[in-house]
């Protein structure tokens, strides 16, 4: 066993070690706060962080599609307004790199909503009964009216 190897411990117990120097403080309270916002419930964590490993897994080339910075950036301002109390979708990426956002709450039931680096959004909508519902519409930095009334809706 090598010195360094022996000298290895998990991130839990390096991050709280103490370190000499001002900028040791700095640094750990740093580390302290990223690691407390992971697990944030105020921020939709675990939907947000699966966009980031939609994007990084696109950047390693690992699904056949591309994924960009500005499509990332819409999507990160889309799921920062999305409201809580509505119910979570399943997220993907659509074969032209748009996210695509799903929501399928029961059978014959469905909402898929696209996002694309600009802000357009494409959706196609089956609400039961033979009533369907599909368009396209633009994200302006808030979340939009129309996409809670076809959520309330859909009933999920």
């Amino acid at each position: 066993m090598t010195t360094l190897s022996a000298n290895r411990h998990p991130l839990s117990e390096r991050l709280f070690s103490l370190g000499a120097g001002v900028d040791a403080g700095k640094v750990r309270k740093l580390a302290y706060e990223a690691i407390r916002n992971l697990g944030s419930s105020d921020s939709y964590s675990p939907t947000r962080h699966e966009l980031f490993a939609l994007h990084l897994s696109s950047f390693r080339g690992e699904v056949p599609e591309s994924f960009d910075d500005d499509t990332l950036a819409a999507a990160t301002a889309f799921w920062a307004v999305f409201p809580k109390h509505l119910a979570v979708p399943e997220l993907s990426l659509d074969d032209d790199g748009e996210v695509m956002f799903d929501w399928s709450p029961s059978v014959g039931r469905m909402l898929t909503v696209t996002l694309r680096h600009d802000g357009r959004m494409t959706y196609a909508a089956r609400l039961g009964g033979g009533r369907t519902r599909h368009g396209t519409e633009y994200f302006n930095d808030a979340f939009p009216a129309w996409l809670g009334d076809l959520l309330s809706e859909l009933g999920s």
